[in-house]
This record gives C-alpha cells, structure tokens and sequence, in this order.
C-alpha cells in the first residue's frame, strides 16, 4: 500500500487523555482473546486484480476476530487496489469509507497503535512440532552443532516500542520498562543406527531443551526464565542506548547402544551435545519521566498564549484542562518486520514424509515518519455516517476551535527519511523542523490558567510526562511617549521615551515611525541601536541613546502634522517571560499617535492675529486720514483737493 497524506488520517487526538475514543475501540477489539478466526481476506471480488508493489508482503490468512476494515488498517506494505475502474461496491463487506480506504491505502494512526492483542493472539498459534522438526521464518539465524540442527532464538516483540525512521537510518524506541518476547526452536537429527553381523549400534535421545533462556542488557543479565520455546522477558529501568540480548542453550542428551551378537552383551554411554542461540536487538529509551519540560502563559485582552519546550521527540501535548491538543509531526503506521512472511520446515532426511502441520506467525510492529505539516492544533474526529473513526486528510486538519492554533514551531532542521520501504511510499518530508518549543494561541479564551496543566505523550505508547507552566502574565502596553526636539533643514527630531508597564527601560524590539507621507514609512531596531548605534536600512537616524530608555531619531520629513509610533517587543506577549524576563514580560504591541506642527502658524493663529491687528491699527489709521482731511493733505499727503479747483474752473 501507498501511505500518503492524501490517505486516511487516524483517529483524531484532540479529545482524549490516552487515545481517542475510536482507536481505543479498535485496540481493544484486538486486545480482547477472542480465539483466532481463519479466513482469507480480500478486498474485491475474484476478477479485480491489484496493482502489484515489489515485495509487498502477503496479508495473512486469519484476522483474529477483527473484520476486514479493521485487519487492513495494521498492513501497511500490503497489495493497493487502486485500479479506478473498480466501485466500492465490489469491496466484500461493507463498502465504508474506511473499507475502501483501506484496500487502496495504508492508514496513518496519530498515536502508537496497541499491538499487542494481535501480537499476543500470534505467539499462542505457534507450535514446535517436537524434537524432530524445526520451523523457522526467513530471518532466523541457524544455528548447528553435531545432531543439533536448524537451531534459533528470534525475538518477536520489545513492547512498547516504536521504530522512528531518520533521514539515513531508523532507531528502534522503548519505554523504560517494558518486555521482550522470543520463539525458539531446533529439532536433533540422531546418528542413523548401525547394524553389523558382530553388533548393533542405535542412538536415541535421552532429552532435549532450551536451557534457562536469558535477557542481558548491555551485558548485563536482566531477566531469566525457565525452559521453554515461548520465552518472556521483563526489563525496567534502562537509559539511553542499549542491546537487548535473549540468549539459549540448546542441551541435548543422547544415549548409544551397541549390543554384541556374539553373547548378547549391550553397552550403553551417554553423550551430551550443545548449541548456544542469541537474538540482538539495538533500542533507544525515551524517558519523559524527569524530562525538563517547562513553559508559560499570558493573557492579553481577550486572548491567551502558552509557550511549552519539550527537549525530547513527542506525540502531541494535551492541555488538560481545556481539552486542548497541539500534535506533533510524528504520524504513525504498523506493519510486519522482513523476514516473517516466509517460513520453512526442516526434518530428518529419515523421516517420513509430510509431518503435522505448523503455525507460522506475523508480528506487527509501529513505525513512526515525519508529515509535511507542521505541528497541528485540535484535531478531531470526523463523523461520516457510522463511520467516525478517520479524518480525510487531503482537505486539511479540522481544528476543534477555529481560534486555538499553533502560532509558532522552533528546534533544530534535520533530512528526513530517505526510504522508508519499498512498498510504503510514505509522504515525508524531505527536510523537518524536530520541533522543541512550541507556540499556541487562543483568541476565544481569556482564561489562562486553563492552559497550564499539559500531558505530553511521546512517541513509544505510554510515555508520558504531566507539567504545570508557570503562572500567568497579564500583558499590557508599554508606555510610549514623544516630543518633537529641533526642526532643521536635515528634517524633524524627535525624542521617544519606551518604558516598560514597570517604568523599566527598554532597549529591545523594533520601533515603526509613520509620518503619513507616502513612502516615509519606517522602522528603527532598537536593540540594534543600543549595541551599535544607527538604524541600519532605514531613512530614520538614530541621533543618540539613554540609558534611561530614551532615543533621539531624526526622520528626513519636515512638514508633519501627526506621528504615528508603534512598539513591537523582540519577542510575542505570549512569550516573554522566559525570553526576556521578567523586566519586560508583560508587554503587548503599543501604537501612539504624536500631534505636531509644520513649523507655520496654524490658519487660527492667523486669522486671530488679523483680528487684532484691525482693532488694534483700525483705529489709529482712520485718526490720521481724517487730520489730513482738516490740513488740506498737508499733515501726511494722504488727501488731496485739486480736483475740487478744476471744477471750479
């Protein structure tokens, strides 16, 4: 099968404390010991045909009680019926979403599948059929010694785990407690007897076993058992990387007769013979018990920030209280290890042909990419009819509140994986963030508090780590104020006071100056200026700075009438204790207006200074014209009468 993103998106992480509700429902449908149930499954009728993968793996006869939806989903790496010719109505059983789905597709799961009922129901069919016969899958490393023969021991299962595939390589992840479950097998092939006229030699088998199987980890005995071909093992408490050994002796006893024909005399000895068998496996431990994770949250008017790090690769971070869930890049798939598909019988070149029939087994084991998307919030469950396990994921992730989302995602870049499988065309990305730290944001919620107790699961099932981020800061503006200082042809300068809801000063961030010019538009880096001076890339000027969190700027503009200034902190207000500390936490994005001249009287001005000056001069001029009317124009020359003799004459 193909698992792509175009592919059915498990059960939704959103709104449960383990798993969600339907894959909860699944896993204990596997989990529950039902006795096996054998029969083929197909997804389409006798004349579809699918489209053949290069070693894709052969699904097993027997579904162990599960229907045919559900059996399909574990097999990734299976057979695609992609053929788009082919209704579903041609699928056999209910033709469901997921049925369909299931038989063109692999399944993504948003959590680690539970395998063990499956697992569990696998170990009890297997059967060594004796002594004499050995059966043994592709992968198992044979082992010979004498009248030993075919000899192994195979681990099964290391439960919980999760293989994680990297960009080159794929790193096998456990709990820190866990088991560790084995088949042994080996069948004794006897000397075949010899028969003389002076004597008789037969060779029979005196006993047989898997001597105290044993699990050593890092060379250290961790766990021992008594003789069986099933072994279990219990581990607790490793750390870091480790090898996980299951070793075995194979004891085998034999008894020989010779007896004399001359006078019947029977000499017996006995010979012991040995085969040691081991199994590695390499694991890494995920332990998010002591993990530091840690963070914070804020409030700012009608809004609430959380900010939480996780060191380590997790699952999803649940918000407990407010059934919030943010989940990680990690998306998961089962499918059987290679090497247990085939498997063969050994005999002696003695025996008679045919034997009884042996079960052969099938473990699944869970997988874990990296998706495309980046970290997702709130992810629910999609109803569609009766089935409301799956979420289409060619449509993109449904949030749960359309106000809850993850507004940013940081850690360190790496490749990823190269090939997953030949027959899982898995739709990764080639490069990834592993995110650490994550930032989410729920416009709809003033209530912080609400955000402070998380769960962060990790990537092997039943890793967990609870945590309480610290307490809220509430967020307000900082305090921004402005003068204008001198005018010049250079342009206007301006001194601009940014203090803190504290009154601290603050000599971090960006300042955005808006003279509302077209194109005066600009911006001043204030932790820049404070380090090195200026306010590079841009017309403003940075003239100088105190220590008191004052700047004097000069914009290159001259006639201005109002000021705009925002304040944009280094770092969101959902995000600044921790940053920056506690100096500067609790403030928002801060936008003030300046009013200003343009160096001219206002038009009011004006207009009342000619009002003062008429009734002021009014007066005085019309006392002068009128002495200069009684002296005939000789007092200032204003008056003049010669008009007056003309019409005289």
């Amino acid at each position: 099968m193909v698992l792509s993103l175009a592919a059915i998106v498990g059960p939704a992480a959103a709104g449960s404390a383990s798993q969600t509700a339907s894959d909860a429902a699944v896993n204990s449908e596997i989990s529950h010991d039902l006795g096996s149930e054998y029969r083929q499954v197909d997804c389409f009728n006798g004349s579809s045909s699918p489209t053949k993968h290069p070693n894709a793996t052969k699904l097993p006869s027997r579904v162990h009680s599960l229907n045919e939806t559900q059996f399909r989903m574990y097999w990734s790496g299976d057979m695609d019926y992609t053929n788009p010719n082919i209704s579903r109505s041609q699928i056999r059983g209910p033709a469901s979403f997921r049925g369909a789905t299931a038989c063109q597709d692999d399944i993504w799961f948003p959590s680690p599948p539970d395998m063990s009922g499956w697992n569990n129901q696998e170990l009890k069919r297997y059967n060594s059929l004796g002594k004499r016969i050995s059966v043994y899958p592709d992968r198992a490393k044979l082992k010979s010694n004498g009248s030993i023969r075919d000899a192994y021991i195979e681990i099964v299962r290391v439960t919980p785990s999760t293989v994680v595939h990297h960009s080159n390589n794929t790193t096998q992840y456990v709990r820190s407690n866990g088991s560790v479950k084995a088949i042994a097998n080996y069948r004794v092939e006897t000397p075949p007897p010899v028969i003389k006229p002076t004597r008789t030699v037969i060779w029979t088998v005196l006993d047989a076993e898997i001597e105290d199987p044993e699990l050593w980890i890092n060379g250290s005995i961790e766990d021992s058992v008594s003789s069986t071909t099933k072994p279990t093992f219990q581990f607790t408490n490793t750390t870091g990387n480790s090898t996980l050994k299951v070793n075995g002796t194979v004891d085998v006893a034999l008894q020989k007769t010779t007896t004399f024909s001359a006078n019947g005399t029977v000499k017996t000895s006995k010979q012991v013979v040995t085969q040691d068998i081991s199994d590695t496996r390499r694991v890494r431990t995920q332990r998010l018990n002591g993990t530091t994770v840690y963070g914070e949250t804020a409030v700012h008017r009608n809004s609430t920030g959380a900010v939480v790090n996780v060191p380590r690769m997790w699952q999803n971070i649940k918000f407990t209280t407010i059934d919030r869930t943010v989940h990680s890049r990690w998306f998961f798939y089962t499918r059987s290890p290679p090497g247990w598909e085939h498997w063969s019988k050994s005999t002696s070149p003695r025996s008679k042909p045919g034997g009884p029939p042996f079960n052969e087994i099938r473990p699944l084991q869970v997988h874990a990419v990296p998706i495309k998307s980046a970290p997702t919030s709130g992810l629910r469950e999609e109803k569609r009819g009766a089935d409301r396990t799956f979420l289409d994921g060619s449509r993109g992730y449904t949030r749960s509140n359309r106000e809850f989302r993850v507004a940013k995602a940081t850690g360190p870049n790496t490749s990823g994986p190269v090939n997953t499988s030949q027959t899982v065309n898995i739709d990764v990305s080639e490069e990834y963030r592993r995110t650490k730290r994550v930032e989410v944001r729920d416009a709809g919620s003033n209530n912080p508090y609400k955000y402070q107790d998380i769960m962060v699961k990790g990537i092997v099932r039943g890793s967990q780590q609870s945590a309480r981020l610290r307490n809220p800061t509430v967020v307000h503006p900082a305090n921004l104020t402005a003068k204008v200082t001198n005018r010049s042809k250079k342009g206007t300068e301006f001194e601009i006071s940014i203090l803190s809801p504290t009154d601290q000063p603050v000599k971090k961030g960006t300042l955005i100056l808006d003279p509302g010019q077209p194109g005066a538009r600009t911006g001043i880096n204030i932790t820049h200026a404070y380090t090195t001076g200026g306010a590079p890339r841009s017309p403003a000027t940075v003239i100088n700075t105190y220590a008191s969190g004052t700047i004097v700027v000069r914009i290159p503009q001259t006639n201005i009438r109002e000021f705009e200034m925002l304040y944009i902190p280094p770092e969101p207000w959902w995000d600044q204790y921790i940053r920056l500390g506690p100096v500067v936490a609790a403030m928002g994005k801060t936008r003030t207006t300046l009013r200003v001249g343009t160096g001219l009287p206002p038009f009011k001005r004006l207009i009342e200074l000619a009002v003062v000056t008429l009734l002021w001069f009014g007066p005085l001029l019309g006392m002068l014209y009128l002495a200069d009317v009684l002296t005939n124009g000789r007092l200032i020359g204003l008056y003049s009468n010669d008009s007056q003799h003309e019409f005289a004459d």
